[in-house]
């Protein structure tokens, strides 16, 4: 029986399938994490208020003082910005602003998230396309995008991760091209969203510089030239994600200060200076965890991984060399979190959460794995279709019963 050829379904219609899945399983009540209840929040009051001044939205969980007596949303601003043109809209039709985090329209802030994410698939799919083909590619890109915390959680509602996954997916693109400038505002938009992204923007840079000068003859002075020139392309637009917050935070501190985090996220970076603030071995328990806790480690939550993680050695052998630094900037990222959040990463959201940008750039190295395990071991293809098939069971059922049962319960 010869093989579906899935290159006769247009990709337009999948993407619209995927965004019709996203949004029909979205958060759009306040029966969610508060976490993005008040980035919702946020956004409304931006497109209502013109600024982040929730004073008159009763009951916001998460703020802090600002400038004029103002109280802001204490979330990081691209967990909320991007749904305020949604909230334009929505206020271009009529609704009237809100008064209470209860009375509160979060329908633009889910269909934001999942409209993202659908963009994420994309990406990840022309990411993949050059090394796997159509066919291949379309199958790892759709397990990424309903097989992961990409459906569960950052389809979901309007996290940080909604943005830092897309952006990192355009930064590889980026890379993957030898198109520095693309790279470098994929990281500014992820730095600009979970700033301790910067070591995964770090690494790649570096890493596709090195590629790039290596890879050049001698005497080819002007390839040389253009990796240094691309590297610092990268690293300055990376800045620009540093640089937005600083003016962020200037505009909403009641101080007026310049600096790059504020309210409670101050806090982890004083974590972070004490490396962690507990001792060595609670900063490597908290740092495994994040990796196989069977509560909220992104390992048990994307059980296909577990299963190709044996052919990834060789993988990485194969790998191209800015797409190994990445990797390794996942890793440094994950240390990172282990030191500045504890790895549960909160409550009242399905899954693992902390460690999905780092799930994001190995993504590529454990699909090549998964797919030289098909070809070579005819017998590894039951236990591999299995697992991908529990990966997308495991978050269909989370981003469903798991919510609705929040609704019910909460």
């Amino acid at each position: 029986m010869p093989e579906f050829d899935l290159r006769r379904i247009h990709g337009g219609v999948l993407l619209g399938i995927l965004m019709l899945v996203y949004v029909s399983t979205a958060s759009f009540t306040v029966w969610q994490i508060w976490d993005t209840a008040s980035s919702a929040a946020g956004a409304h009051a931006i497109a209502y208020r013109g600024g982040p001044w929730v004073e008159d939205i009763a009951e916001v969980e998460f703020t802090r003082p600002g400038p004029d007596g103002h109280v802001v949303v204490d979330r990081l601003p691209m967990s909320m910005l991007p749904a305020v043109p949604a909230y334009l809209v929505e206020r271009a039709l009529g609704r009237p602003a809100a008064t209470s985090i209860v009375d509160l329209s979060y329908v633009p802030a889910a269909v934001t998230a999942s409209l993202l994410m659908v963009l994420a698939a994309a990406g990840m799919f022309r990411l993949l396309l050059a090394d796997l083909g159509r066919n291949r590619a379309l199958v790892s890109a759709g397990l990424f995008a309903v097989g992961t915390g990409a459906w569960s959680v950052a389809a979901d509602a309007m996290w940080t991760h909604t943005v830092a996954m897309p952006a990192l997916i355009l930064a590889m693109l980026g890379l993957a091209r030898g198109r520095p400038v693309v790279a470098g505002a994929g990281f500014a938009l992820a730095v600009a969203t979970r700033p301790h992204l910067a070591v995964i923007a770090a690494a790649g840079g570096l890493a596709w510089a090195w590629q790039a000068w290596a890879s050049a003859d001698r005497a080819d002075v002007a390839a040389r030239r253009r990796a240094i020139v691309g590297l610092l392309v990268i690293g300055g637009l990376s800045l620009t994600g540093v640089a937005f917050l600083m003016g962020w935070n200037r505009l909403t501190t009641p101080d007026g200060t310049a600096q790059v985090l504020s309210g409670v996220y101050t806090g982890r970076a004083d974590a972070l200076e004490s490396l962690g603030g507990w001792s060595l071995l609670d900063d490597l328990g908290n740092i495994s965890l994040l990796l196989v806790s069977p509560l909220r480690g992104i390992l048990p939550y994307t059980p296909i991984a577990l299963f190709v993680l044996p052919g990834v050695r060789r993988a990485i052998a194969d790998a191209p060399t800015w797409l190994l630094g990445v990797g390794v900037g996942g890793f440094g990222y994950v240390v990172v979190q282990g030191l500045v959040n504890l790895y549960t990463g909160g409550d009242a959201f399905f899954g693992a959460r902390l460690a999905l940008e780092a799930l994001v750039v190995w993504w590529p190295l454990l699909v090549t794995a998964g797919w030289r395990e098909w070809d070579e071991r005819p017998g590894r293809r039951g236990p591999l279709a299995m697992a991908a098939g529990v990966s997308v069971a495991m978050h269909a059922l989370g981003a469903t019963v798991f919510h609705l049962g929040m609704a019910i319960t909460r």
